[in-house]
């Protein structure tokens, strides 16, 4: 019977299948990014996640998950962890699909909100 992948190689190897994604070292650990934001990183035992509502709140009503509290990280921004013992392939992408997701969504519109910000700056100041 052939071995099990590594659940962290795993993590690591659909993150950065995902378009646009650059990893880098932050908080010693592996950190995977998207238009300039972090949406996910590995931990020795868990990949922690940022999640939109409704899945953030479904993980950890389901107790799939428990809310990541880590230096730098704020809780209120939808971070979740979610252990890498026994987790599928198709769960772990599901979830990294939806972090990636909705990291993009919100740097497209925090960059459409400063562009609007500056327009009007520049209004007021002609």
């Amino acid at each position: 019977m052939p071995a099990s992948p590594d659940p962290s190689a795993l993590s690591r190897s659909l993150a950065l299948g995902l378009p646009f994604v650059v990893s880098k070292r932050m908080f010693g650990r592996e950190a995977f990014f998207t238009a300039g934001r972090m949406f996910a990183f590995l931990t020795e035992a868990s990949l922690v996640l940022r999640l939109p509502e409704p899945e953030r709140s479904d993980l950890l009503r389901a107790g799939l998950a428990r809310p990541f509290l880590g230096e730098g990280i704020p809780t209120v921004h939808g971070w979740v962890e979610v252990g890498l013992s026994g987790e599928r392939e198709d769960r772990l992408h599901r979830l990294l699909v939806a972090g990636h997701e909705a990291v993009r969504r919100l740097s497209k519109s925090s960059r459409h909100r400063r562009s609007r910000t500056r327009a009007r700056r520049l209004i007021r100041l002609s």
